[in-house]
């Protein structure tokens, strides 16, 4: 289970995710705003907790190269998947098949989504939405935080 996740800018334009698990396991890497995951994980978790979708990619850029992480969502049990030297390949299995698995982590989705709207929140708290923008050179997901706020906090999951 996933007992530690932030999202953190440390740059203009340069931002680190770090996420870590109850067994001491743990994935960090600082990325650029030529992507902007963001968005992009708040959206795959909404669409996990409204059962729209069962796998996303999450692509975060490194300057020359770029990190994936692919979420799985099976009955509400999230899987977060890293792999080593994935090259921009969309065939998630050939990925599986010839990668060398470095990260692999089993959560509820509702915790998991709980950990992630926190640090997220954090982190608006600490900018605000002008500060985001001005320090990530990109607007703040405000749609998509507002859309998993609501959906955290719909029959007491919140």
């Amino acid at each position: 289970m996933t007992n530690f996740f932030k999202y953190e800018l440390v740059g203009t334009g340069w931002a680190k995710f770090e996420i870590a698990n109850d067994r001491n396991k743990s994935l960090d890497f600082i990325f650029s705003y030529l992507a902007d995951p963001l968005p992009i994980l708040l959206n795959s978790l909404n669409k996990f907790l409204k059962k729209e979708s069962c796998f996303e990619r999450i692509n975060f850029a490194q300057e020359p190269c770029e990190i994936s992480l692919f979420f799985k969502n099976l009955d509400n049990d999230l899987t977060i998947e890293f792999y080593d030297d994935v090259l921009l390949d969309d065939d998630y299995e050939a990925i599986a098949i010839d990668s060398t698995k470095v990260y692999f982590q089993d959560d509820k989705l509702l915790d998991f989504s709980k950990l992630v709207y926190k640090e997220i929140n954090n982190l608006l708290i600490e900018y605000s939405e002008s500060g985001y923008h001005e320090k990530w050179a990109r607007d703040f997901p405000i749609a998509e935080m507002n859309a998993l706020g609501k959906l955290l906090n719909e029959d007491g999951r919140n």
